[in-house]
């Protein structure tokens, strides 16, 4: 699992909650990105290297399985962040430490808002529960999907003979079962 940290980066407190974002993820081992880390312009970036950031961030955005969206002074670049991630239908975890307008967020958005680093952390635990890890890589992933089983030069039916029929959680599948049958 890869997470993006869609966050501002522009006051010390700012700094200090990404500092912590990643500190959670690191415990967790899980990778992240922060463009924070790669990419910052300055007042006078032209218009070429604004483009250059906006589309090597479009692309991890995409490679991200989780966006960590941090609300913290509600910056417009963050908010495009997170406009674009909804887009691509990518799990959003949204946080707002400072918890101004929590529940007015919550009310016209069908995201939960974490309002503690301690939530964040057990969202992600949360998500790393559902997903299934990989018998030859040891990646953890939603499902393990041709695409994937493809990097390894073997077939789904070669992987379950080999390994068990473990593709996905079994909690998962379950309620795939269920909506099938409500249909």
């Amino acid at each position: 699992m890869k997470c993006y940290i869609a966050s501002p980066f522009f006051n010390n407190l700012q700094l200090e909650e990404v500092e912590q974002i990643k500190k959670i993820l690191e415990e967790l081992n899980i990778e992240y990105f922060s463009p924070k880390d790669f990419f910052i312009l300055k007042r006078d970036s032209s218009i070429e290297e604004q483009k250059m950031v906006w589309s090597k961030n479009l692309e991890k955005l995409s490679e991200n399985d989780i966006i960590i969206v941090n609300l913290e002074g509600f910056d417009m670049g963050t908010l495009v962040e997170l406009g674009v991630s909804k887009s691509m239908n990518k799990k959003i975890i949204m946080c707002n430490f400072s918890n101004l307008n929590s529940e007015k967020i919550e009310e016209y958005s069908d995201l939960k808002v974490m309002n503690s680093f301690e939530s964040l952390k057990e969202e992600l635990v949360n998500n790393l529960n559902r997903l299934v890890v990989c018998k030859i890589c040891n990646k953890k992933l939603k499902w393990i999907n041709n695409w994937h089983l493809k990097l390894h030069n073997i077939t789904q039916k070669e992987y379950k003979e080999k390994y068990g029929n473990n593709i996905y959680k079994k909690a998962k599948n379950i309620r795939r079962i269920k909506n099938r049958q409500n249909l």
